[in-house]
């Protein structure tokens, strides 16, 4: 295969990684495109990330996870301009084998973590909130880190501007659960639990499954308690689910800054050490409601469910926070490291 572009974006989107790296990738991407750029894709991709990408309108390769490859690929793909590397699987050897390999081929890392003792790259982004409190190693590297630099995809742009218009301030009547990924530690059952413990079966529910998940016995028996309970397959992306949603239930990863953006109430239940750290800082601003890992914290999940105006607080101060600015702060590092 010989494949020229102008930005490959190296991530992977399977059963073990998720959809997050895919789906803020796929963010700068579109926004790159926009600016008149050819973007491809390479990387272990499922079903619903294979349609993620193509719903976008992208090329892409299929490849060995990221952390099993050597990135010899790159040497018949022919990137032009940039390579944009996503993933908590390569190691410091990797990634610095392929900024050599690179040699005047900006490269570019995304790191929520700062997971390295160094960083062999050109630039370096980190959109979350809380990422000028991380401690990067010193480098010859470029930083671009906060909200400012928050890639909102097409969609997202889209549903934002609607909700503006009818920003949601009355009751929750309906629920949109999220785990993220293969849903390894259990979310969507401990969501479905707290909410039913919590005495809210009279609302609707709707819980996005995972390509891979067989058996949805127990996930199917909890819906069965509520008024209305919805079991969906994966979604190219989730504009619909969110528009119809009052409030959303979530993993720890990119929905959360999904929903911020967009403006709906969010509260989350992390399934890494990472996430857990984000979502505990998110909450001190006043932003979400953490409720810890593994069953979750039923009082806080009550207060976030009955109490109106610090939800509608939620809502202004995320929006002003993530995406403040026009929305195309996603494109500086790009343009940066080309001066």
């Amino acid at each position: 295969m010989n494949m020229e572009c102008d930005w490959l974006f190296c991530c992977d989107g399977d059963e073990m990684s998720g959809l997050g790296h895919v789906g803020r990738c796929l963010g700068y991407a579109e926004m790159l495109a926009d600016a008149g750029y050819t973007c491809t894709f390479q990387g272990n991709y499922g079903f619903t990330a294979l349609g993620m990408i193509e719903s976008g309108g992208f090329k892409y390769i299929s490849a060995p996870r990221l952390s099993t490859q050597p990135f010899d690929v790159l040497a018949l793909l022919h990137p032009g301009t940039g390579v944009i590397l996503d993933s908590y699987d390569v190691n410091v050897q990797s990634i610095s084998k392929l900024y050599n390999y690179l040699k005047k081929i900006p490269l570019i890392l995304i790191d929520d973590f700062a997971l390295h003792s160094n960083y062999s790259c050109d630039a370096l982004i980190n959109f979350t909130i809380g990422a000028t409190r991380l401690i990067y190693p010193e480098g010859d590297f470029q930083r671009y880190l906060g909200p400012d630099f928050y890639p909102a995809r097409r969609w997202l742009r889209r549903l934002r501007e609607s909700r503006s218009l009818q920003p949601h301030t009355g009751e929750i009547c309906r629920i949109l659960i999220i785990a993220g990924g293969n849903d390894l530690c259990g979310i969507n059952q401990a969501f479905l639990k707290l909410l039913l413990e919590s005495g809210w079966s009279n609302c609707e529910v709707a819980v996005l499954i995972s390509d891979d998940q067989a058996d949805v016995t127990d996930l199917k028996r909890l819906l069965s308690g509520f008024s209305i309970g919805i079991l969906l397959p994966r979604q190219p992306n989730l504009e619909d689910w969110l528009a119809w949603a009052d409030a959303c239930l979530c993993g720890g990863g990119l929905v959360k800054y999904e929903c911020l953006y967009a403006g709906i109430p969010v509260a989350s239940l992390a399934q890494n050490e990472g996430q857990a750290n984000d979502s505990k800082f998110l909450a001190q601003q006043g932003l979400i409601a953490d409720l810890g890992s593994g069953p979750g914290d039923l009082s806080l999940m009550l207060r976030f469910l009955t109490d109106r105006e610090w939800r509608i607080s939620m809502q202004k101060t995320g929006r002003n926070i993530v995406g403040g600015l026009s929305g195309q702060g996603g494109l500086k590092p790009f343009q940066s490291v080309l001066q």
